[in-house]
This record gives C-alpha cells, structure tokens and sequence, in this order.
C-alpha cells in the first residue's frame, strides 16, 4: 500500500496546485485502483484530481479524471442548497476512487470562478488535507465510486537505459582532468613610511567687542495675523440608514443605488461591501424585496445562516453583505430590494 500527501492545509490561498505524487502506474507490483481522501472546512470551491502518463510531465500532460456528475472537478458545496458547514460551505471528509496505470497523480484548489476581494478570502473555508492511497488491483476503467476520463492510445513509460560500450581502439576521448595545485600563501604587508612634521599651534583668542546701541522702534504694522486652527469635526449621528440594490434580468447585482452622503460601495455577483461613515458598528438590519417586477408590494426578509451581514472589528466602517440573491432577499431577477441597515 502507497500512501502521500497531494494537498496539506490551504487557508488563504484562492489558487494552488499540489506537489506531484507517484501514481500505480511507477510501480506495477501495487495495482491500479487509487483512492483519493479530501478534507475541508465550511469549504466553498473546486477541487481538481490531475493524472499524467508523462515520466516527466508539462503543463500539456496532465487530463482531469472525473470523479463527480460528469465533471472535471468535485465543486464543493456538494450540494448548494443544502450546505453542511458554516457561511454556505462544507465541512467533512470525502472519498474517491478511480483506476488506470498512472504514473504521477496530483490536486489542484480553483476558486476564481468566485471573483472575491482579497478582503474576503476567509469567508470561502479552507482545505485540510487532500490524500492519495494505492495498492489493490482493479480493472483498468470505472472506479468503485466514481469515473474518469479515459487517455486511449497513450505509450507507456520508457524502459532503463542500456550499459554503454566500450571504447575500441585509436579513440579520441580525453582522459580525466587532474588536480589542481594548492594556492600560495599571501605576501606580507609593506612597512608603513614616517608621517610629516607636527600641526602648528592654534593662536590666541582674540577679546570680544562691545554691544552697540539699539536701533529706534519701526512704525506699527497692519499686517493681519494668521487664522487660527479649525477645530475637528465632529461625528456623524447614528441611526437606520437605507440604500437599495438593483439586480440584472440574470439574478447578478448590477448597481447600488441611494447610499446615505459619503458612503460607497463595491459588490459582486451576489455580495456587497459598504464603506460607511461616522462612529458605531451595525447592530441590525432588514431587507425588503420587490415580490414582482414594477411591483408596489414589497416582503421583508432578515438575516439567516446563508444571508447575513458581516464585519470585521479590524476594520473600521466597513461591512459585507454576504450571498444577497434575489431569491434570498425575496425579489425576482430584475428586480429590486431595499436595505434597512442600523449603524449604532
């Protein structure tokens, strides 16, 4: 039995691709059938399991096997609308396997699809640890639990080199290089020759002269003195402060609108990041969807373990908005929603 390690513990990374491991396929003696256990954390992301046939393989070597729902790579959550972990993630231990005479296997984390700020790399969880196991024998094929993609035709790994012959007769090669000699030693230092004559003395002092009279006071000056310091301003009050997020006709966010004076924001498909001012952090908040398009009726909805507000207390006047879709905030696509947001 072969047993490593082809991802260890990624938090902050959106993006990483894993050492390459021996797969079955560099010892024959251990069988085909390998077993891949992946560990995470409230998880959001894919997870990509690469094989090569190449003894020393490039970029353009390496095929996805396809381990989950026909797809190149297990996205995780696996189910999305029913999560097992914290902020719309995984968390748990997953087991998958897949046949063939590989010879290097390795895992590859991608969450760019997600197009987050750097800002908030910590909501999406972490890997734990991604591992590799192999030794059973199983037919070249479907996994046990999973598929792959087959590479047909794909020439196997070259056999050991041959012993070199021996040099006949009348060659022409150069015989070994010899040693080279020890260094000398380092020459001695020359005397250093006498210095010049001695510094001349420094002369004498002479006394100070006396104070001369004062001059006759100048004619007074209407020269306006300089304006004192302006004093801090001072805070902004606090209170329920209202904005509003308009969504595309494909679901994503596509502006916000209303923001109280001086706020700003950034957001994404179905985030959003709000720079407030004044003092206070948001103590609570409300949103009310547009049920229907041009509609006058509009639903409240509050925050749940998917939708929520978020803020980090390293971060002064700054909050997010996290996984507000029209249908978690209970507006149609196209429509619109209001946020009720109290800042105390």
């Amino acid at each position: 039995m072969f047993s490593a390690e082809l991802l260890s513990s990624i938090t902050s990374d959106l993006n990483f691709t894993g050492t390459r491991q021996k797969g079955a396929g560099w010892n024959q003696t251990l069988g085909n059938n390998h077993t891949v256990s992946i560990s995470v954390q409230n998880f959001i992301g894919r997870i990509y399991i690469e094989v090569s046939l190449a003894t020393d393989p490039s970029e353009q070597d390496w095929s996805p096997v396809f381990l989950r729902d026909s797809l190149p790579y297990i996205q995780y959550p696996l189910n999305s609308s029913d999560p097992i972990g914290e902020n719309g993630g995984d968390t748990g231990t997953w087991a998958w396997n897949f046949s063939g005479n590989y010879i290097w296997v390795r895992a590859r984390l991608d969450r760019t699809y997600l197009n987050l700020p750097t800002a908030t790399y910590y909501l999406v969880g972490s890997v734990r640890q991604v591992l590799l196991n192999y030794g059973s024998v199983a037919p070249a094929g479907l996994g046990s639990s999973a598929s792959y993609q087959q590479l047909p035709g794909i020439q196997g790994p070259p056999g050991p080199q041959g012993p070199i012959g021996l040099t006949g007769p009348g060659s022409t090669v150069m015989g070994p290089t010899g040693y080279t000699g020890p260094t000398g030693a380092n020459g001695s230092d020359g005397v250093t020759g006498p210095s010049g004559g001695p510094i001349g003395a420094t002369g004498v002092t002479g006394p100070t002269g006396s104070t001369g009279p004062t001059g006759s006071i100048g004619p007074g000056s209407t020269v306006t003195g300089p304006t004192g310091y302006t004093g801090p301003v001072g805070p902004a009050g606090v209170g329920m402060n209202t904005f509003v997020v308009n969504y595309a006709g494909t679901g994503v966010i596509s502006s916000i609108t209303g923001l109280p004076l001086g706020w700003s924001a950034t957001y994404g498909s179905n985030y959003a990041i709000i720079t407030y001012t004044g003092v206070g952090t948001p103590q609570n908040w409300l949103v009310y969807g547009q049920t229907t398009l041009s509609g006058t009726i509009w639903s409240s909805r509050g925050p749940t373990a998917i939708m929520n507000l978020q803020y980090d207390t390293t971060i002064s006047n700054q909050f997010m908005l996290y996984n507000i879709t029209p249908n978690n905030v209970g507006t149609v696509y196209g429509g619109r929603a209001r946020f009720s947001i109290y800042i105390n």
